[in-house]
């Protein structure tokens, strides 16, 4: 979760209970559309060229296995929010493989960020993981959580404070820090959602991806993928008419950008 000392962590829970007992702020402002952030799911697709292809069953790279790889958050976009200014906590969270360890070690990293509706928060290329160990598979523990109308100072400055920004550079050698930092960092997403301030759960979405990968899996591959929130009760989103802008640095739906909450995570093997 980046390199936040104890004290700040103490101190962040501080600022929840104050959040908590604290009166006359404001709750949603009831602008977004819920539809488009009820459905905590994500559909999957991979960056071809200059098009977005379904990441199930893809087979045209070679899947990544017994690698060391690095992950960054190129691009969120929130469509719709309970709210049209507010800040997001962004926790992306995997396993890493150490050095003389049989089973995976949880890792977590977890962030603000200001955003307005409607348009890409300002969190471009953040590293998420260098060095992440990865055997036949890439977990990725994926949650969003909207935290109101930015009146919540201190909960956010640690948030967005260096040590918990800082992408995780991950270590050879097993450090027991690092599943107890995982599971502070999900500990802040509940204690968020269940403050009395009405923070709201945006998305919360488990995505595996396959070193060897079967008929419907989605691969583990070099590149980047496309993780779109659905509509409420959207079963079906088909990513046939999804490519980029010309600027390359956004997701169109025909020649409208995409109306669909979404992320877009880049997979690195290390060394390229």
């Amino acid at each position: 979760m980046g390199e936040l000392p104890p004290e700040e962590r103490g101190a962040f829970y501080d600022a929840i209970a104050e959040d908590e007992k604290s009166t006359g702020r404001a709750g949603f402002a009831g602008l977004g559309d819920s539809a488009f952030f009820e459905n905590p799911g994500l559909k999957v697709g991979l960056i071809e060229g200059d098009s977005v292809v379904a990441a199930t069953g893809y087979t045209r790279r070679k899947p990544i296995r017994n690698s060391k790889i690095n992950l960054f958050l190129e691009r969120y976009f929130a469509y719709q929010m309970p709210g049209r200014d507010f800040d997001l906590q962004l926790m992306i969270g995997s396993h890493h493989h150490f050095a003389g360890r049989k089973e995976p070690s949880e890792v977590t990293h977890t962030f603000a960020v200001a955003g307005r509706e409607g348009d890409y928060v300002p969190c471009l290329g953040a590293a998420l993981f260098g060095g992440l160990s990865i055997r036949d598979n890439l977990l990725l523990r994926i949650g969003v959580t909207y935290l109101g109308d930015r009146t919540r100072d201190e909960i956010v400055k640690h948030l967005n404070s260096e040590g918990v920004k800082k992408g995780l550079l991950l270590a050879t050698g097993y450090n027991p820090i690092f599943g107890a930092a995982a599971s502070y960092a999900q500990s802040i997403a509940v204690a968020l959602v269940n403050s009395k301030f009405r923070n709201r759960k945006i998305t919360r979405a488990e995505i595996t991806l396959s070193g060897s990968p079967g008929a419907i899996s989605i691969p583990l591959v070099e590149g980047t993928y496309v993780l779109v929130q659905p509509k409420r009760d959207e079963q079906e989103l088909s990513f046939s008419n999804l490519r980029l802008n010309p600027s390359r640095d956004g997701i169109l739906l025909g020649n409208q950008p995409l109306k669909r909450n979404h992320m877009m995570i880049r997979v690195q093997p290390l060394g390229k």
